[in-house]
């Protein structure tokens, strides 16, 4: 790939934005190596958390190539929309959670794909922001609608309208970030949360994400019949039964096998 970097450590996998020159400005290209990245994750059963960051000290990604969008048509402004569009399913729907680490600027698209994890731990210098308007466009990777679905339709509309920057302790607050730490301690933090993530019986873990998911846009009871479906299919693994037994037996339990 070029414009990503893949690592696997310890079930984790690090997918990283590397075009440090640009801020990690997206593209086309930089969206299909993502989806190329995350598929590739999404295979690898030994891979039980994922995280995606940018490279370099100024940015997790600065958004679009402005350049590259100043000569983008309503038909090419489609099919982009689109492809990033598909990049926020995948981190959704992903079999794993998907953590944003933010280390900088997530601006237009690199908010937006980080409101596409299942959270965010973000550097205490990071800046979160969708300025679309202030270039006459509006964001088309899902910020209309997922930013709304974190911090209501008010403040959604507001944040959207004029365009403004929003500091880590603010989004913290929001609800957009859910921890905030010194930007030397991002790396490791992230590590931390992942760590523990991936200790938990796998089966469960991916049956909270798809519960949560599935459920949240749905009457209430009919998602109380969608969570009663996921619970039901956990207390058939052999996951329960080792977690239940090792905590009766008060001991660690061993290696979970339901992935």
């Amino acid at each position: 790939m070029e414009y990503m970097l893949y690592e696997k450590k310890e079930h984790v996998a690090w997918i990283t934005i590397n075009r440090p020159e640009t801020m990690n400005a997206i593209s086309s290209a930089v969206c299909d190596e993502i989806l190329e990245a995350l598929d590739k994750a999404e295979k690898d059963k030994d891979v039980l958390c994922a995280v995606l960051t940018g490279a370099g000290e100024k940015a997790f990604s600065a958004g679009g190539d402005i350049k590259e969008e100043l000569k983008t048509t309503s038909e090419m402004a489609r099919v982009f929309c689109e492809k990033g569009h598909d990049v926020c399913r995948r981190l959704q729907g992903l079999r794993v959670p998907a953590i944003a680490a933010v280390n900088g600027y997530a601006l237009g698209g690199g908010m937006e794909f980080a409101m596409a994890c299942d959270f965010i731990v973000a550097a205490d210098t990071a800046k979160f922001g969708l300025p679309a308007v202030n270039l006459g466009i509006i964001s088309g990777f899902g910020g209309t609608q997922n930013l709304v679905r974190i911090v209501g339709r008010q403040r959604a509309k507001e944040i959207m309208y004029t365009g403004r920057m929003i500091k880590a302790d603010e989004a913290k607050e929001l609800g957009i970030v859910q921890t905030v730490v010194e930007k030397s301690a991002l790396i490791d933090e992230v590590g931390k949360v992942a760590a523990q993530i991936v200790s938990k019986p796998p089966f469960a873990v991916r049956t909270i994400k798809e519960a949560v998911t599935n459920g949240v846009e749905i009457p209430l009871e009919k998602a109380y019949m969608l969570e009663t479906d996921y619970a039901a299919a956990c207390y058939d693994t052999e996951d329960k039964y080792e977690a239940m037994t090792a905590f009766i037996e008060k001991r660690a339990p061993g290696e979970f096998i339901n992935r």
